[in-house]
């Protein structure tokens, strides 16, 4: 693999990456360190970071203690009001390297999350409802949640701030509060203080929240709302951006052309997500399933790329280097969905 093609496979998150890595990874130390010095993923919000699969990258080297380092130094250059994905992967990566006994990694962490909760202890007011030190904390909360235990400690923390600064309710960190470890601690019976405020406060507000919703539901002007958009999305016109060809060489032609990085990144995206679409529909034509090995090579969404393995799953179009590259995906649905075929491949 060149270094171009190693560019490009390691900002799509592709397994290919990873396994160029692992066989030669001094050639590629430079690309690595320049494009998970930063969070890669294409929309954090749907595919999470691709924090795990930096790590296992960062991993293949003799010391990945050079990448941690780079982490660490931009992790702590971020100032609290920094608002981004960039805090969460930082955060999340470095849980990995704690979690395998870094100390330095540990310290890191546990200073921004002070300095964070300390501002957070001192705030007198919301701006314009835009808050990210608390978001920049959320993330931080969230990755470190890595047992009952620490998570039990954050929700005592998180219950101290509710109790001395009143700007802050049950969904201030309704992410953080919206998983099993919080159904557990609101289990527990020797709850401290501060955890029972915690609870209480995120009980309170998920009630309110649900007696919201149920008063919408009796609303017939909102439910006929409600079912209009959800017929227009559903009936809603695909491929605005561009006309779908009507053949498949040109179809290929355009897909190849859209795949290079200079093109604009939405276009393409949006192509994609267009054929994706209409191939869950009865009358997509045949010559349009040619676009999946292309799509699942070239999106740099790995949502989109895990529903590209599904439909070429589904039409027996895998093959088993796809197979086997797809067990070090960035995205973990992906390497379970692969590890299930590659037991099949491997039974034949």
């Amino acid at each position: 693999m060149t270094k171009k093609e190693f560019i490009y496979a390691l900002s799509r998150g592709l397994g290919s990456a990873y396994i160029a890595v692992r066989k030669n990874p001094e050639k590629y130390k430079k690309e690595v360190a320049c494009l998970l010095s930063k969070c890669p993923a294409f929309d954090a919000q749907c595919e999470g970071t691709r924090s795990y699969y930096s790590y296992s990258v960062f991993c293949c080297y003799k010391e990945p203690e050079y990448f941690r380092d780079i982490i660490i130094k931009r992790f702590d250059s971020l100032s609290v009001k920094n608002r981004g994905w960039n805090t969460a992967y930082y955060a999340e990566v470095l849980v990995y390297f704690a979690c395998d006994g870094d100390e330095l990694a540990k310290k890191a962490l546990f200073a921004k999350y002070k300095k964070l909760y300390n501002t957070l202890l001192k705030k007198k007011r919301l701006p314009n409802g835009v808050f990210p030190e608390r978001d920049n904390f959320e993330y931080i909360c969230n990755a470190l949640r890595v047992s009952q235990n620490v998570y039990d400690r954050i929700a005592t923390d998180i219950g101290k701030l509710f109790f001395s600064n009143k700007i802050f309710d049950g969904g201030s960190f309704g992410w953080f509060a919206s998983n099993s470890q919080f159904k557990r601690l609101a289990r527990k019976k020797n709850k401290n203080k501060y955890q029972s405020i915690f609870v209480n406060a995120v009980n309170e507000y998920e009630a309110e929240m649900e007696r919201a919703r149920q008063e919408r539901l009796n609303d017939p002007i909102y439910l006929a709302e409600r079912d209009e958009r959800r017929k227009r999305f559903l009936g809603r016109e695909l491929f605005k951006e561009f006309s779908l060809p009507s053949n498949e060489s040109d179809l290929l032609k355009l897909l190849n052309v859209l795949g290079t990085d200079k093109h604009n990144e939405n276009c393409r995206h949006s192509f994609h997500s267009d054929i994706l679409t209409l191939l869950r529909r009865k009358n997509a034509p045949i010559y349009v399933k040619s676009a999946l090995p292309i799509i699942y090579s070239t999106t740099r969404c790995s949502y989109c790329r895990e529903k590209a393995f599904t439909e070429m799953a589904r039409r027996r179009m895998l093959t088993e280097t796809i197979i086997e590259e797809c067990l070090y995906d960035c995205n973990s649905d992906i390497v379970r969905l692969a590890k299930r075929k590659s037991k099949r491949f491997s039974n034949r």
